[in-house]
């Protein structure tokens, strides 16, 4: 399929860096125009200004209707009722519940070929949301939230800490998944650790290259595995307190990721793909959370295989239910 169009719903911060990313993109392949909704008028009004001079006249850049976004090859929310002070969690996810329907509502018909992109919270409850109230597929809907987020900040705190230690090759990369309210930590595994038995003792390994490692080799390598997990601060790492004092929201770190997504979407080439920790459908667990899926310009093709303890796989379901039943 190929992207001519996308639609931003909410104009705002995500909304103006995501379409100034995609305008300021060296190739835009096909895309010929991007249309803003906003309650705001003023915004709208404002940003379709401001946007229009970054496009060179490239690309169209107006203000539409959401019904006319609904007509779109790809559909961004980029918007939310925000919280009040004090109010229970519950009543905040109701009224974005409310938003949703009304925005869908207004949107219908969507086209049956587009695309979906969540960038704003609560993620899991708008892509579960979404995936019943369109006729979309599952894996034309993917959502940006907080734990995309956490993902990308334990990648870069992991890859600068274990630069000094000789803990490669990994059986499996580090991931973040689940919800907002219960990030997960899936460590990677060393290849020939599940080999080693609790004395420390096994049989020698041949690595890929057909070199033979030896099992001291492999506990030095657990050891180092152990050192770093016990480095890490915590969930700490994954809180975004001071930048909502100093600046009101976090945006550009969702904002690059959703843009790295439209992208992949965007890009004509089916052999391209993104492996990135996104919220979607998955019917093995039956639910919606944030997993590493891998997305062409079809979609989401597959999701990651994880190498998840039973204990891990009933935390995320757990946690994951846990935050839908606050309904």
């Amino acid at each position: 399929m190929t992207i001519e169009s996308v639609a931003i719903i909410g104009a705002g911060s995500i909304g103006g860096t995501v379409a100034f990313g995609l305008l300021s993109n060296d190739d835009r392949y096909c895309l010929k125009e991007i249309l803003l909704v906003d309650m705001s008028k003023d915004i709208t009004q404002a940003q379709v200004i401001d946007l229009s001079d970054a496009s060179c006249g490239n690309v169209i850049v107006r203000g539409a209707t959401f019904q006319e976004a609904g007509k779109c090859d790809l559909i961004i929310l980029a918007a939310n009722t925000a919280p009040v002070e004090k109010e229970p969690q519950s009543k905040w996810l109701v009224r974005n519940q409310r938003f949703i329907h009304g925005m869908t509502t207004s949107m219908s018909p969507i086209q049956s070929n587009a695309f979906m992109i969540v960038a704003v919270e609560p993620v899991d409850i708008f892509v579960d949301q979404l995936r019943k109230a369109t006729e979309l597929k599952s894996d034309r809907i993917m959502g940006v939230g907080h734990i995309t987020i956490c993902h990308r900040r334990f990648r870069r705190w992991f890859e600068e800490y274990q630069s000094g230690l000789q803990i490669s090759p990994y059986a499996s990369d580090p991931w973040v998944i689940g919800t907002a309210k219960s990030p997960l930590v899936i460590w990677p595994k060393i290849k020939g650790s599940t080999t080693i038995d609790k004395k420390g003792k096994g049989s020698k390994l041949k690595k890929e290259l057909g070199k033979e490692e030896d099992d001291d080799l492999i506990i030095t390598r657990m050891k180092e595995l152990d050192e770093l997990k016990n480095s890490w601060v915590g969930n700490a790492m994954f809180q975004s307190h001071l930048i909502r004092e100093k600046k009101g929201d976090a945006w550009f770190g969702t904002s690059a990721s959703v843009i790295q997504l439209a992208k992949v979407l965007l890009n004509p080439d089916s052999t391209h793909s993104l492996h990135m920790v996104v919220s979607t459908f998955n019917p093995h667990f039956n639910l919606c959370t944030s997993l590493p899926v891998i997305i062409t310009n079809q979609g989401i093709s597959s999701t990651i295989e994880l190498s998840m303890t039973n204990s891990e796989k009933d935390t995320l379901i757990s946690s994951s239910l846990d935050y839908f039943e606050t309904l």
